[in-house]
């Protein structure tokens, strides 16, 4: 019944939430509160809690002004507060302003709402819940069962607060009153017993009640008088004796409200030997029987001043994995909780930990299957949303691939298939067609097939332009160490290697490079190095590692004759690309006719290169053994021209834009008629 209380939602209105007051707050209102409009624009949402402060204390001073506001001011103010509250739902103090201002501007209904939102948005703050139960108490007390409701929700949520003797008082105080009415103080009962196993500042208070009561209840009944007496002992005193070592704890905190400024590293160490103390076993944590939720209790109001602090949400997480009995959506609410609040430079340890606690929860041993799958589908949701939030993290395509083949019982690697070959070729082909099919689907944009796995077509959430290079690289490695299948991976190369998406793809190129050298095709491996840096863009580290590995293979492996018998000189050319991947031979020989290379860095002076066209040791003069002709030079053309000066403007212009064809043309018309 609790773990359903803690998922309930207490929204009664399904009208989305606007947050920007200026839709409500017209000009001429802005231009008569300029220092609300001041204070609005100069929130610093992340480091500053008193820019935040100061909006809503002007944002108060409106409803003063406006002793009878029209409807788009009242909005515009109740936005202000939605605005901030939304954002920092652990902002009690401004629930409490905004439920004070909801009363003056629509009446006790709105206010009401109001603390029900609180509630839900902050479900664990002992304040907001000892209001809202006031209230519904002060103002509605005809609605026992709805009360009542609302109060074991509450005992679940708060009740177990080393502090919660406030919210203790009024519910006892609220069934007192209907046991006086009915005359059945059974459930009055109840409560007290289970106050009294709970540790609490006033634990002695309840205890000394609880014993006044039974007696009074049972003064004609010595033996259940006994039996009573005999078992509220067993329970209060282990709780009374470990009150005292809880109390060195309690006492050292001194902010346990939610705040933007940094946490003093008293109140962490403090935090951190706290739960130190609950989770390591002792004799005297054994001896007192504390319940597992009062521990659950103390996470819970750590993370609200510790909210950006990464190590509480694993000690959190963990805590919940070991024992055992959490279900997969306690651990994706605290993933999305800790997710939803921390930078995001500072949850990579919280995702790895959740990944390892859900990963392990579906491969133990003896675990009910229907549980299993839980935790399967479970662990998928959390790497499509973990890819979504950060979409060039590829490690999650890869996890999901990764656990999907385990879940189907799909193993491979290169030890285990050469030397036992125990797999079950069947999933291998249904995988293999999976991905063949997800390919095909993505690149014609048509819809996918519903023969698919589900888990399959959960999988097309994450493919995109920059991923879909990984499914690829998967139905490769699958067709090349599964099923070495040669002419199949050819195939596959020559359908995706001249994709726009895979121009960058460090590993497409790789696989491709290892493919190669696999087979020895000489020529594909120098279509590909002569691509590098034109066609294919790979980072510089990657090309000299490559380039220095290519060197070595064709050592070992080539023929002296295919290298010698080459133009240009193998290992210069190979050389040239090194820390310059967009070198290249066609491109420099492009070059030598432009104007700006002729002009050799000096506008409006052209210079016509003289350009041998012999060798320099001539086949002729080696057979005959006679002295070197005198080099024949190019003629220079058009000396005696006048020099035609470059038009640098339009040029640059014309290569940083060039995409616009009939901008080019009007540029170049434009740029020949000025030269003339």
């Amino acid at each position: 019944m609790h773990a359903i209380h803690t998922n309930m939602a207490i929204n009664n209105s399904s009208e989305p939430l606007i947050l920007d007051p200026n839709l409500y707050l017209d000009s001429n209102f802005i231009k008569e509160n300029s220092e609300w409009e001041k204070a609005y624009k100069a929130i610093d949402w992340d480091n500053n809690v008193q820019s935040i402060d100061t909006f809503l204390h002007e944002t108060e001073k409106l409803v003063i002004k406006y002793s009878a506001p029209n409807e788009k001011i009242k909005r515009g103010i109740c936005t202000c507060f939605n605005l901030v509250l939304t954002r920092y739902p652990l902002f009690f103090g401004y629930w409490k302003k905004f439920t004070a201002i909801s009363y003056r501007l629509y009446g006790l209904d709105y206010s009401i709402h109001v603390l029900e939102r609180s509630v839900n948005a902050f479900p664990h703050s002992l304040e907001l819940w000892c209001d809202y139960l006031n209230v519904l108490v002060a103002n509605k007390s005809q609605e026992y069962d709805f009360i009542r409701s609302k109060f074991e929700l509450a005992s679940w949520l708060v009740g177990y607060h080393f502090m919660a003797h406030p919210f203790w008082d009024k519910y006892i105080e609220f069934e007192t009153k209907l046991s006086a009415e009915t005359g059945e103080y059974s459930l009055i009962q109840d409560i007290y017993k289970n106050v009294c196993k709970i540790p609490l500042y006033h634990h002695a208070k309840y205890s000394t009640n609880y014993r006044k009561l039974i007696r009074n209840l049972h003064k004609d009944s010595p033996e259940l008088l006994k039996m009573e007496e005999e078992s509220l002992h067993k329970s209060h005193l282990p709780v009374q004796n470990i009150l005292g070592k809880l109390w060195e704890f309690e006492s050292k905190i001194k902010q346990s409200f939610f705040n933007l400024n940094p946490l003093p590293q008293n109140e962490l160490t403090n935090w951190d030997n706290y739960l130190k103390f609950l989770l390591v076993p002792s004799s005297l944590l054994n001896s007192s029987n504390i319940p597992e939720h009062f521990i659950e209790t103390v996470f819970e109001r750590c993370l609200i001043p510790c909210n950006k602090y990464e190590h509480f949400w694993i000690k959190y997480l963990v805590y919940k994995y070991k024992r055992k009995d959490a279900n997969s959506i306690k651990y994706l609410s605290i993933l999305k909780r800790g997710l939803s609040v921390l930078p995001d430079d500072r949850n990579d340890t919280l995702i790895a930990t959740a990944l390892t606690c859900l990963h392990n929860s579906i491969f133990t041993e003896g675990e009910n299957p229907s549980i299993k799958n839980q935790f399967f589908q479970s662990y998928l949701e959390v790497l499509i949303d973990l890819y979504k939030i950060k979409p060039k993290n590829h490690q999650y395509v890869l996890e999901y691939l990764k656990i999907y083949k385990l879940w189907n019982g799909i193993k491979y690697s290169s030890h285990h298939i050469d030397k036992n070959r125990q797999y079950n070729l069947n999933n291998y082909k249904k995988y293999v067609k999976n991905l063949e099919t997800l390919l095909q689907k993505y690149f014609s944009k048509s819809d996918y097939h519903r023969t698919l796995d589900i888990d399959v077509r959960f999988f097309r959430y994450m493919l995109n332009d920059n991923s879909i290079d990984t499914v690829i690289v998967e139905l490769i490695k699958v067709r090349w160490f599964v099923f070495k299948e040669t002419l199949a991976i050819k195939k596959i190369f020559a359908t995706y290697w001249n994709r726009p998406q895979l121009k960058n793809s460090v590993k497409f190129w790789l696989l491709y490079y290892k493919f190669q050298k696999k087979v020895k095709d000489f020529d594909k491996l120098a279509s590909f190095f002569t691509r590098l840096g034109e066609y294919i863009f790979l980072p510089t580290l990657v090309i000299n590692d490559m380039l220095e590995d290519y060197k070595t293979f064709v050592l070992l492996n080539g023929n002296l004759k295919d290298i010698t018998k080459k133009s240009e000189d193998f290992w210069l050319t190979l050389d040239c690309k090194r820390n310059d991947p967009m070198w290249s031979k066609n491109k420099i020989k492009r070059n030598w006719t432009t104007k700006r290379y002729k002009s050799a860095g000096h506008a409006g002076i052209l210079v016509e290169r003289p350009e041998s066209q012999n060798s320099v040791i001539h086949r002729k003069v080696l057979k005959k053994n006679s002295a070197q002709e005198l080099p024949t030079l190019k003629v220079p053309h058009h000396m005696n021209n006048a020099i035609k000066p470059i038009n640098y403007f339009t040029t640059d212009y014309l290569q940083q834009y060039g995409g616009n064809t009939k901008m080019n043309k009007i540029l170049k018309g434009n740029a020949v008629g000025k030269n003339k």
